[in-house]
């Protein structure tokens, strides 16, 4: 038997499709509807969309077209109009005009159309048109055709969350941000009095700037409906859904395929067909309060579940709030002298502490690194008071408990006085007047990250598989960059690429760059998950960002990161010493008792 959902041939004795989780008088039925032929590609449709590409999803007719009026990229949707106001049956011809195109040479496909949707293209037509939230796809068109309806909706943005988990891997709490999203968007849909029955990762799209939209509502329909045999996603259907009786759906049915997908991305592991046993939960994840939240999503009996969606995001965003209190944190640093230079003039430091008063503990980390400058002996002295006066400076304002400055202020005020130092030390001895250094630094309170930056060394952010430079090069080249008078590849061979405009050393006083400064707030909110490397130009001068995230994601501990890098940067010529520090933020195993 062949499966008219998902194409997968399989034993007649089935009760369920293996694949999709169709049941098998779904099945039957579907297989004794007449065939009718999808619209060719370069017909138009509605006298101004050109299809592009014609598929079958399940049971519906799709096709990618293009408005000719606007250029747009378009969907359409097609199907029957219901008996109430459809017309007389009529052949293709009527359905659309078709331009020039030999349709001897397009295939055509056959779609099973005996399939009723649960909800006109019109009836979704006016509930898509009554979500505010502009996360929805938004609707385009709507007209009919002979006996056919059409429904012109934009394409997905995006990656669909299949495709985006499989390439990229995602931690919990990024997990935890998109499941909060799709609650809320889920949400209104609730308040609306209509069930989307379609959730699952396909359906699921992440966009660039991180937002989360739900596609394709082809299985919306009324709270309360009775349903019998209705399609379904194999390991994200709820149960009530899958067999063959008839059953009244409500919001909890939502509830599960959301907590399906939660499970999905956390562990790789389907829910089971009919049931999500304690055991599969308790296996999967890692945190005994999630997989509590799991197992009330994910109960076979719809009235152990989650009421609400609200109640679950509320559940949720408790959990986060406990897991990103709960972090704790790895670092190392690494510093090598190159393949060319005769010593080294970097310096870097990576410390992490924690200061318990009573039942309080607070988490500290110092991030250093320096490239010094100024001739032999010169340069490792400048980076070395300026690690050593940094960590001594903040080290006793953590102990002396003074909260009347901010730590933004802190770390401006240690950088300003290593400045000083180093300023007073050049003055005061000729063969060091022409000594400096870079410093880019990173204090750590708790799972804030405060930044403090003068010269071209960096500190990127690595999160959700991407990378992010959080610091702003004072150098001729940086520049240039930023005013986009040269490219990226012009910077790397660029004469003047080791000018640098600003550092510790050169004046009495500094301008300091911090979060503030480069557009991330006072402080930066650390996820778990997360990855920070800061390091000298002798990375950046031969390794590119892409090839610095590379590394990191291939590499799980930061110590063989660390390592990882150094060599690259070696491989790659090596002309400049080589420092480097990483940081990564870990979920606590058992929140409920750690502290960081």
């Amino acid at each position: 038997m062949l499966c008219p959902q998902c194409d997968l041939e399989f034993q007649e004795g089935e009760e369920f499709c293996p694949n999709c989780g169709a049941a098998c008088n779904q099945i039957q039925n579907l297989l004794c509807h007449n065939k009718v032929k999808a619209l060719p590609v370069g017909t138009i449709i509605g006298g101004r969309y050109r299809v592009e590409n014609n598929s079958v999803d399940g049971m519906r007719r799709l096709y990618e077209a293009i408005c000719l009026t606007t250029g747009k990229k378009v969907v359409i949707e097609e199907a029957e109009l219901s008996p109430v106001n459809a017309v007389e049956q009529s052949d293709d011809s009527t359905r659309a005009q078709t331009i020039s195109s030999d349709e001897s040479t397009q295939s055509a496909i056959s779609a099973d159309c005996g399939y009723t949707l649960p909800m006109s293209l019109k009836e979704r037509l006016e509930l898509l048109n009554s979500l505010s939230n502009l996360q929805y796809p938004k609707v385009y068109d709507y007209f009919t055709s002979g006996d056919r309806e059409y429904l012109v909706v934009e394409p997905p943005v995006g990656k669909n969350l299949a495709s985006f988990v499989h390439e990229n891997g995602l931690p919990e709490d990024a997990v935890l941000d998109i499941i909060i999203k799709l609650c809320q968007q889920v949400a209104e849909i609730h308040r609306l009095g209509y069930l989307h029955l379609n959730i699952e990762p396909h359906n699921i799209y992440y966009l660039p700037e991180g937002e989360v939209r739900l596609f394709d509502f082809s299985r919306f329909v009324k709270r309360g409906t009775i349903v019998k045999d209705c399609l379904t996603n194999e390991g994200f259907s709820p149960p009530e859904l899958m067999l063959p009786v008839e059953a009244t759906v409500d919001e909890r049915s939502d509830i599960y395929s959301i907590g399906a997908v939660m499970l999905w991305m956390l562990s790789g592991e389907k829910a089971s067909l009919l049931s999500a046993p304690r055991s599969n939960v308790m296996s999967s994840v890692l945190s005994p309060e999630l997989a509590r939240i799991l197992l009330l999503c994910l109960a076979v009996d719809v009235n152990s579940r989650y009421r609400t969606v609200t109640e679950l995001r509320d559940a949720l965003e408790k959990y986060r709030a406990m897991t990103r209190a709960s972090l704790r944190y790895c670092s190392a640093s690494l510093t090598d002298i190159g393949m060319v230079r005769p010593n080294n003039e970097d310096a870097c430091l990576s410390i992490e502490v924690s200061r318990c008063i009573g039942s309080h503990t607070d988490s500290y980390g110092i991030y250093l690194v320096a490239d010094g400058m100024g001739g032999h002996a010169a340069g490792e002295i400048a980076s070395a008071k300026a690690v050593e006066k940094i960590a001594s400076c903040i080290l006793d304002a953590l102990n002396s408990q003074n909260g009347s400055r901010s730590f933004s202020q802190l770390v401006k005020d240690a950088i300003a006085t290593a400045n000083h130092e180093i300023y007073s030390m050049a003055q005061s001895s000729p063969g060091l007047s022409s000594m400096g250094t870079t410093v880019t630094l990173g204090l750590r309170v708790n799972n804030e990250l405060y930044l403090g930056h003068v010269g071209d060394s960096r500190c990127y952010l690595v999160r959700d598989g991407k990378i992010a430079r959080l610091t702003r090069d004072h150098s001729v080249v940086g520049g240039l960059l930023e005013r986009g008078v040269i490219t990226k590849e012009q910077a790397r061979v660029h004469p003047d690429r080791g000018k640098i405009y600003r550092c510790l050393g050169s004046a009495s006083e500094v301008s300091i760059d911090t979060c503030e400064t480069t557009g991330y707030g006072e402080g930066l909110e650390l996820r778990s998950g997360d990855k920070l490397v800061f390091c000298t130009d002798g990375m950046t001068s031969n390794v590119s960002d892409e090839e610095i995230l590379e590394c990191v994601k291939k590499r799980k501990d930061v110590n063989s990161i660390c390592r990882d890098l150094v060599q690259l940067a070696n491989v790659k010529g090596g002309e400049d010493n080589i420092s480097v520090v990483v940081v990564e933020a870990i979920a606590s195993t058992n929140s409920r008792y750690s502290n960081g």
